[in-house]
């Protein structure tokens, strides 16, 4: 928002993370009532069009409707005197109370403590589905993660789950590369000492890694992740895109079969992951924070 890399009129309610408990409903809903505890998706599914019936409900033809900072009907629930305010991504969740769709309430037990919850709302899914759904890690496999915030974090834990034996983190700030080995990362590289291709490469015996994960939605970091996988390798962007333009070598990706996918909301069926990443279960000899 301060850069304008995300296009939402203003003024707006922020927030892209929530849960809360559902204090009144409209006329029509059915999938929840008052005094359920939901965690908030900023993507409303519909459940039967294209996207939603194949399993990729992130990609829902319905979510597109209505506009950058409106419902679905293109328009609002929030004024101030006659001022038309705007739902930043469906959830406007930095206030006390929100107005959002029902698809945008996914239920979950009541003995979830909602300040953790709210975390899956964004973060935790993005970047453990990106590593799970999206880049479908295999086990054994190598991971290079750009970009050590929350979603980069998460993608650390994704690929931990999914049994990836190395993880590489890079980021330009030394507390979070020591911060992200708390999250499963078994290596780290500081950006800021040197070329970190070169050292992913040192690290995996010059052969580069099988996935690499952008997690900061820079023109620099998304043509690294390119270069900084093997022959048939996946590069995963994550990071809002960058407002300029790339400069990437199409060689490398023709001659070396390489992939490079876009992941948005980590290819998250929300009803369906949210709930089950509550219910992850961390070994007890791991070092994941719980």
């Amino acid at each position: 928002m301060i850069t304008g890399t995300l296009d939402v009129p203003l003024p707006a309610v922020l927030g892209d993370e929530g849960a809360g408990i559902v204090e009144e409903i409209g006329k029509g809903v059915t999938s929840v009532k008052p005094g359920d505890h939901v965690i908030l998706s900023w993507i409303p599914s519909c459940g039967y069009c294209l996207y939603c019936a194949q399993g990729y409900s992130n990609l829902c033809l319905q979510s597109r409707q209505g506009g950058p900072g409106c419902l679905l009907d293109g328009t609002t629930r929030y004024r101030k005197e006659n001022r038309t305010i705007h739902h930043f991504a469906m959830v406007a969740s930095f206030a006390e109370y929100s107005v959002i769709l029902q698809e945008c309430a996914i239920p979950i037990d009541k003995d979830v403590a909602l300040d953790k919850a709210a975390l899956i709302g964004c973060s935790v899914t993005t970047g453990v589905c990106a590593a799970i759904n999206t880049a479908q890690v295999h086990p054994g496999s190598s991971v290079a993660v750009f970009g050590a915030g929350g979603i980069g974090l998460n993608v650390i834990q994704g690929a931990s789950l999914a049994g990836a034996e190395k993880i590489i983190v890079i980021d330009l700030v030394p507390s979070k590369l020591a911060f992200a080995q708390q999250f499963g990362a078994t290596h780290s590289i500081d950006a800021g000492e040197g070329d970190p291709i070169v050292e992913i490469r040192s690290l995996t015996d010059g052969l580069e890694v099988d996935y690499a994960f952008e997690a900061i939605g820079t023109a620099t970091t998304y043509v690294q992740t390119v270069h900084s996988i093997r022959n048939r390798g996946k590069a995963i962007w994550i990071g809002a895109p960058p407002r300029e333009p790339l400069s990437l070598d199409a060689e490398t990706v023709f001659w070396g079969e390489k992939t490079i996918m876009g992941s948005n909301y980590g290819s998250a069926r929300p009803s369906y992951d949210m709930p089950r990443l509550l219910h992850f279960t961390v070994p007890d000899d791991s070092n994941w924070m719980s």
